[in-house]
């Protein structure tokens, strides 16, 4: 689909920093009505790309409360845990190599994969990595697979026919080594080896998405710079032609959101905005879950989470989506453990 400037502009919603200032219509029925609350995690985690692998969810490295910080009060962490739905308790998996914050995690039938991510330390927090971690079922620990070919972070994660795809966040610029938003877009082909496919529509990290069927969706996300302006932008990535479509545009500009599919739709959780100056600490940060569904090429609000989240993980698993953890304000602070499913 070829579009012109303005529809660019329509479809992908560049949105002014006070464009967010609403209240979901579902929150006058109740923030909670269908939600049900799970364990909480172990810790309070934020910057989270959980995965479902085997039957349960796993959530590895993340921003934690730290007594030696990187960044705020929180340093990335090296733990992975695991939940089992059924026994309705979590327990701790193998450690990570190395600490890691906004760590991509996407499994195929066969492997866990921890992906990119940040390391970080006080003074230096935002370390782009380019290692990937793997984990076999019922494995004791991880492995290292096969790196990105470019250090990438706060990218989208998705999985078609056992293929894992890297779509966007923050790399490195190969000549001035300065950090950029991208478009980039890599497929790990048969656990072995990256190949570069089609780059995404729009440069931008922190955006979201899922894979329905056999197509990828990836929605809304940021630019950086004094800015840091949310867009409202969709697109979906064909794999048999190589090829991204875009389309009809979110309702609200969202980064730092969370997706997940569920019963052939696209939904999306919370995220944050900058406050003016790209100030982090007096953004804001919402509840709201809108539904996509590609049939119809229409959204839908849905009944509000029990709390404003950002960063935060979002997955589906035996025909139920759950939320976990994440920021209640904006930048990493009120970090949640909580856990709600629907």
């Amino acid at each position: 689909m070829k579009f012109s400037r303005r529809d660019f502009l329509s479809y992908g919603g560049i949105a002014a920093l006070g464009a967010l200032n609403f209240t979901g219509s579902n929150l006058a029925f109740g923030a909670t009505k269908n939600w049900v609350e799970k364990p909480s995690m172990p810790m309070p985690m934020q910057e989270i790309y959980p995965a479902v692998f085997g039957d349960e969810i796993y959530v590895g490295g993340g921003f934690v409360q730290s007594s030696k910080p990187a960044f705020a009060s929180y340093s990335p962490s090296q733990e992975t845990y695991i939940y089992n739905p059924e026994r309705r308790l979590w327990r701790q998996g193998p450690t990570l190599p190395e600490a890691r914050h906004h760590l991509g995690m996407v499994s195929n039938r066969s492997t866990l994969f921890a992906i990119g991510g940040f390391y970080g330390v006080k003074g230096n927090a935002w370390q782009l990595r380019n290692t990937v971690f793997t984990l076999a079922k019922n494995g004791k620990e991880w492995s290292n697979g096969p790196m990105l070919p470019s250090p990438q972070a706060e990218s989208v994660y998705g999985m078609i026919e056992d293929n894992i795809h890297v779509v966007g966040g923050k790399r490195p610029e190969p000549e001035t080594g300065q950090v950029k938003d991208t478009n980039k877009h890599y497929i790990l082909l048969q656990n072995e080896h990256w190949e570069e496919a089609a780059p995404a529509s729009m440069i931008r990290n922190s955006a979201a998405g899922a894979v329905i069927g056999d197509r990828f969706y990836v929605v809304g996300g940021r630019g950086s710079g004094s800015y840091h302006l949310n867009n409202k932008f969709i697109e979906a990535y064909d794999p048999k032609h190589d090829k991204w479509e875009s389309l009809k545009p979110a309702p609200f500009a969202a980064a730092g959101h969370a997706a997940t599919a569920h019963d052939g739709k696209l939904y999306i959780f919370g995220g944050e905005i900058f406050g003016p100056g790209a100030n982090w600490k007096t953004g804001k940060v919402y509840s709201n879950v809108w539904c996509y569904d590609p049939h119809s090429d229409e959204w839908k609000e849905e009944y509000a989470m029990p709390q404003n989240r950002h960063g935060l993980g979002a997955v589906t698993l035996n025909d139920k989506i759950y939320i976990l953890g994440g920021g209640q304000q904006s930048g990493p602070r009120s970090i949640l453990s909580s856990v709600y499913s629907r």
